[in-house]
């Protein structure tokens, strides 16, 4: 059997959580074990497959520690970096979606230095072997910041809009609505319909960015706020907005 386990701070536990709810049932399928626990102030996530499904779950789990890392540790490191005066809806979507964007070389980095093996504490792993993409980070916030024009809401907006123009389309066609609570979005992927909620308004503007749809179907009732969802919608995407009744 091949065992390997991932640790981080009780404060980021929930990413354990969502790992181990991600894995627990293809790992039983695979006569494998899946455990999580928190222990001495930090969250575990450990497993023991068998040998043959060793490179599979290894790349499973390297591939949501490069999440958790993007996720997490670097919109972290611009909103402590970037000088940014406003903080609303705009500026929380601008920081995810720099975060996200411009990350294909973030992973590159993350999986030459790692070592899978027995056990990855990723918070050490972080703060010990990654200063050469903290050294990239910080040049991106040192330019951001050295541009005043950024600090306004209507450059941020023009960066996101920036970044869908010049970004492939992962998403034909997305139907948003606008509920009291949160936001729901239906992707469609050939006959199949995925459905996600969103109930912060910054996490789906940056999943609606990085999807880039073709077009977006667009349904709001009407609450409190809509209208600065739907012009914020309307701002990026211009002519992809289709209303529904």
């Amino acid at each position: 059997m091949f065992e390997l386990s991932i640790s981080t701070t009780l404060c980021k536990q929930h990413y354990i959580q969502e790992l181990y709810d991600k894995l627990k049932d293809e790992i039983k399928n695979d006569k494998g074990l899946a455990i999580k626990q928190n222990s001495f102030g930090r969250s575990y996530f450990a497993i023991a497959v068998p040998d043959k499904k060793k490179e599979f779950y290894k790349s499973k789990i390297l591939d949501f520690i490069v999440f958790m890392i993007i996720d997490d540790y670097k919109f972290n490191f611009f909103k402590e970096n970037l000088q940014l005066v406003e903080q609303n809806i705009i500026s929380q979507s601008f920081l995810k979606a720099i975060s996200i964007f411009d990350s294909e070389i973030d992973t590159e980095i993350i999986k030459r230095q790692i070592e899978m093996k027995n056990e990855v504490l990723v918070d050490s792993f972080y703060y010990f072997k990654l200063g050469s993409l903290k050294s990239r980070w910080i040049k991106t916030a040192t330019i951001i910041n050295q541009n005043q024009v950024l600090y306004s809401s209507e450059s941020m907006i023009e960066v996101l809009k920036y970044l869908t123009l010049s970004s492939d389309n992962y998403l034909i066609t997305a139907n948003v609505i606008i509920g009291r609570k949160n936001i729901k979005v239906k992707q469609y992927s050939g006959t199949k319909c995925f459905k996600r909620d969103f109930d912060g308004y910054s996490n789906f503007f940056t999943e609606i960015v990085r999807l880039n749809p073709v077009k977006i179907n667009l349904k709001k009732l009407e609450i409190e706020n809509d209208d600065v969802v739907v012009k914020l919608l309307n701002d990026i995407f211009t002519d992809k907005i289709y209303y529904l009744n």
